[in-house]
């Protein structure tokens, strides 16, 4: 053509030098070709009918287009590729499918519309660590557990499986740092449990310093004293036990009551009547599993351990859910399975710490006690000795619970467990007890147009 021809226009521009917007665009759009509605029809019914037979059609993209079937090949779920039954778990498939693009970059099944079909209902897909090393094992579980062919094979709810992949996405680490940081931003609610609770035992520790002091000095005669110093052991003993107990029921129910209702005030007087509900059953599983674990230590250490392991989680179990006994011990020991590996890191930084702290403590006492020439005798030494670790156990005791509390989380979690029920506790202790109060809630409902859950008035 001559250099001055002016070229030819497209078929949607009105202007070769000045095409409008919409000109512009279109003239830049690929044109897809347009698929007729009976022929794709027919095409999906052979799909379904699963005759293995394949027909040329345009590479999948990702989008719905106009007269497809509802919802991407790529996220399907072989119960809807097949033309079957859909409920709630085919979603469960289809979060799956994002999870695993999101972890490798790319979807299970990719081609053809007709290959991507069958792929979803006769293929497994290629497993996710293949393509990202990188991803945790039990992270990629919880994933390819979503993409299982059997809808009963899948997480029960879209709720228990990001529960399930957030709880499996932490480790030992995560939870620490959270408990540090729930500890300090507390510190004043949870430093007022913890002297309230050891307010006895500080005491009966004072009265035993004393008491070896006097020994010591000849002030009071030996007989009596070591009689006193046997009662104070006892009762120190039977009032530790019931403090650690104690402070830990009071703090898993308020962790929780922070983690599942953040927006809800913490009351210590809540908490304490909570626990007082189920006191006797929960002091009594308490108390058989904390000679079982002392029993284990003085068989040996590795028993001890494993006891300690296989029931950490025993007094959440008993605080927030309704079961007791042994059924509680079964309960905690099947919880721990799923986050074995983070328990014996926790459970062994609960052995590190108060060995590393008697050390520091043994040598700062024979120091102030061979400075005040008290060294030669054991009583005030262990008697010392007692009252420092009930200082220290003042402020380790709230973070272990603490650390037990969000351990308690991450293994129901890690199951696909929610906490809906925990949340209904909480509710159930902001209902309102007398007629005047049902009866300003209930009107308060009618004029926000709500319905009434309380007890309707007689």
């Amino acid at each position: 053509e001559h250099p001055c021809t002016p070229a030819p226009l497209h078929p949607c521009m009105s202007s070769p030098l000045h095409p409008t917007p919409q000109e512009a665009e279109a003239a830049t759009l690929v044109q897809q070709p347009v698929v007729d509605d009976t022929e794709q029809t027919r095409l999906i019914d052979r799909e379904t009918r699963r005759i293995g037979q394949q027909s040329h059609t345009d590479p999948v993209d990702g989008l719905t287009r106009a007269g497809s079937i509802l919802g991407t090949p790529l996220y399907m779920s072989p119960e809807q590729c097949s033309g079957g039954a859909i409920d709630a778990r085919s979603d469960i498939y289809s979060l799956g499918v994002i999870a695993y693009r999101m972890l490798t970059g790319e979807t299970p099944f990719t081609g053809d519309l007709g290959e991507v079909m069958r792929h979803h209902i006769e293929e497994p897909p290629p497993p996710l660590r293949e393509k990202n090393p990188k991803v945790p094992k039990k992270v990629a579980r919880v994933v390819m557990s979503a993409l299982a062919k059997n809808p009963d094979e899948r997480p029960a709810s879209a709720e228990g499986f990001a529960s399930a992949l957030h709880a499996n996405s932490e480790g030992a680490g995560a939870i620490l740092r959270k408990s540090i940081a729930i500890f300090g931003e507390h510190a004043p609610l949870f430093l007022r449990l913890s002297l309230l609770v050891n307010l006895p035992l500080i005491i009966l520790g004072i009265l035993r310093l004393t008491n070896s002091v006097l020994m010591a000095l000849k002030t009071m005669p030996r007989v009596p004293g070591v009689i006193v110093a046997i009662v104070i052991g006892l009762l120190s003993l039977i009032v530790t036990f019931l403090a650690a107990a104690i402070t830990g029921g009071v703090i898993v129910r308020l962790v929780t009551q922070l983690i599942v209702a953040p927006l809800r005030p913490l009351y210590l007087r809540t908490a304490f009547a909570a626990l007082k509900k189920k006191l006797r059953p929960f002091l009594t599983t308490v108390l058989l599993v904390s000679l079982i674990i002392v029993f284990g230590l003085a068989l040996c250490i590795i028993p001890g351990f494993i006891f300690m392991l296989n029931y950490v989680l025993v007094t959440p179990v008993l605080m927030m859910e309704d079961i007791k006994g042994r059924a509680a011990m079964k309960r905690a020991k099947s919880l721990v399975r799923r986050v074995r590996r983070t328990a014996i890191i926790i459970i062994t930084i609960h052995f590190l710490i108060p060995f590393l702290a008697s050390v520091i403590i043994g040598f700062v006492i024979g120091l102030f006690t061979y400075r005040f020439g008290l060294h030669q005798d054991s009583e005030v030494t262990t008697s010392l000795s007692e009252l420092i670790r009930i200082g220290m156990n003042f402020f380790l005791v709230p973070l272990y619970s603490i650390v037990t509390s969000l351990l308690y989380m991450k293994a129901r979690q890690a199951g696909g467990e929610t906490l809906i029920e925990a949340l209904g506790q909480f509710e159930e202790e902001d209902t309102a007890k007398t007629k005047w109060q049902l009866r300003m809630r209930e009107r308060i409902q009618l004029k926000s147009g709500g319905t009434t859950t309380g007890p309707s008035r007689a």
